[in-house]
């Protein structure tokens, strides 16, 4: 192609044809340009194409996350709603010393000293945040809403977990540093001082009060 535009142009020039050529040479450079034009063109939708692909694959990995999240949370929700039922029974002082003596009573024995961890993820939009610069103006309500989940509910999540870990571990080492029976050898339903202290210990229900307020209300 370049040599049969070349052809041309020395045509023009050995016929003496200068006007010709000059409006000839004009016209290249015009197609040369729009040449030019048209490549960066389908070069910059290729990329936006390219960038969109990868947006949507990030975006597809935290809908992922969010459904693992939600798994995870309504696992944890039946997990505290059967230990409020027994919290509850603590509060209102209708659990006996029978009810502590039964083999089958580890869940009373262990009501507000073991915890369990919800652990949301947020690796895919951390890695959404690292291309934030080719996301697509139509994906900006998403990023509102996917911006308050893990800038905001998300931390609060976090800290309110941090609290509840602080509170479970101060009732755990409260209880190692001031009762034998708590490391004691003796299986827990058999332990009449430990059995009469979460029957009868006002402080007791205290901690119980407040496992209840920073690990189910909250």
């Amino acid at each position: 192609m370049i040599k049969f535009f070349r052809k041309i142009r020395q045509n023009l020039l050995s016929e003496g044809k200068t006007g010709k050529y000059l409006k000839y040479a004009i016209g290249e450079i015009i197609l040369v340009v729009i040449g030019i034009l048209i490549a960066l063109q389908i070069n910059n939708w290729n990329e936006k194409r390219q960038n969109k692909l990868k947006v949507d694959n990030l975006l597809q990995k935290i809908q992922q996350d969010i459904e693992t999240d939600i798994s995870e949370i309504v696992r944890l929700t039946k997990f505290y709603a059967k230990k409020d039922s027994l919290i509850q029974l603590v509060l209102d002082n209708k659990l006996t010393k029978e009810d502590y003596q039964k083999p089958t009573s580890i869940n009373l024995h262990y009501l507000i000293y073991n915890r369990d961890e919800i652990n949301l993820k947020n690796i895919g939009y951390s890695n959404l945040m690292r291309v934030q610069d080719i996301i697509p103006q139509e994906y900006n309500s998403i990023l509102e809403q996917l911006s308050t989940q893990y800038n905001d509910d998300f931390v609060y999540v976090d800290e309110a977990e941090e609290r509840f870990n602080y509170s479970d571990h101060k009732f755990s080492d409260f209880l190692f540093e001031k009762y034998d029976w708590y490391s004691s050898q003796v299986p827990e339903f058999m332990n009449e001082e430990r059995i009469d202290y979460f029957v009868n210990n006002v402080r007791h229900k205290g901690m119980v009060k407040k496992y209840q307020y920073y690990g189910i209300h909250n």
